[in-house]
């Protein structure tokens, strides 16, 4: 029970980290909700199951935020 609490709070540490973080590729800087592939800024596959009742934040590029309520 213990490990799957830690494993639960080090994976949302781990998001929040990656959401403050802005990413180069390439030329060009990815927002927080991007990742880099083939230096091109792309919206994370990352999904969340949680329930946002606005839905999740959306960056200038329509990507949404992982785990991130609007």
């Amino acid at each position: 029970m213990k490990t799957a609490i830690f494993c639960c709070l080090f994976l949302a540490f781990v998001l929040v980290v990656r959401a403050v973080t802005h990413k180069l590729c390439g030329d060009t800087k990815c927002s927080p909700a991007q990742d880099c592939q083939d230096d091109k800024c792309v919206c994370s596959p990352i999904r969340c199951m949680i329930l946002c009742p606005n839905g999740f934040k959306v960056d200038e590029n329509g990507c949404e935020y992982p785990c991130t309520c609007a």
